[in-house]
């Protein structure tokens, strides 16, 4: 690289030979990458999800029933402990939507019904929860402001259980509307099709 009288830089933009082996550093650095370390890191993810008051779940379901359970206990029921059941919920649905897909890419263990659900519901599936997340956690931002401009307001309401149960529809609703429209291309991206060869 060298610098010419005006400063700019002139770089050389020849493209990178492509060898022999460059195909099986690709599959090895995909297999390292997105197989073993996306999974390592997806199931503290899972078992994070069901943490909640110093008790730990070594798998997603039961965790999560927990953490729903103490959190919609009628003393802790409110919209902001319901909105973070639904979080948990969708993020524990995404976790398991990615060791799926991690399962069926870098792994190979993909089965005949996983092959045909993947075009119609686990990749949709997958991109919905997790937009869903993205903005369940903006929706959850935005309760706790009302929450905090209006507490009197917010108190009053709480103890009303219709109260707690529309505001919670009033943030959730719109979050999965949003969702499954702003994915809904995702349902026509790919098809299953079977090949039989002689």
């Amino acid at each position: 690289m060298a610098l010419s009288l005006d400063n700019t830089t002139q770089m050389d933009l020849d493209c990178p030979e492509y060898g022999p082996y460059s195909d099986y550093y690709i599959q090895q650095v995909r297999f390292w990458v997105e197989g073993v370390i996306q999974t390592i890191v997806a199931i503290p993810g899972l078992i994070g999800n069901g943490i909640s008051d110093k008790l730990t779940s070594f798998s997603c379901i039961p965790g999560n029933i927990v953490f729903s359970l103490l959190l919609t206990r009628k003393d802790l029921r409110n919209s902001f402990n319901l909105l973070l059941v639904a979080l948990a919920f969708f993020d524990s649905c995404y976790i398991i939507g990615a060791v799926l897909e991690t399962l069926r890419t870098s792994f190979d263990l993909a089965s005949d019904i996983h092959l045909m659900l993947f075009p119609y519901l686990l990749y949709p599936g997958q991109n919905i929860a997790m937009t869903v997340s993205i903005f369940l956690i903006v929706a959850i931002a935005f309760e706790r402001f009302l929450a905090v401009r209006n507490p009197i307001d917010y108190n009053q309401a709480m103890n009303d259980a219709a109260a707690i149960r529309l505001r919670l529809l009033k943030f959730l609703l719109p979050v999965i509307i949003f969702s499954v429209l702003f994915n809904l291309p995702m349902f026509f991206e790919s098809t299953y099709v079977t090949v039989t060869r002689n």
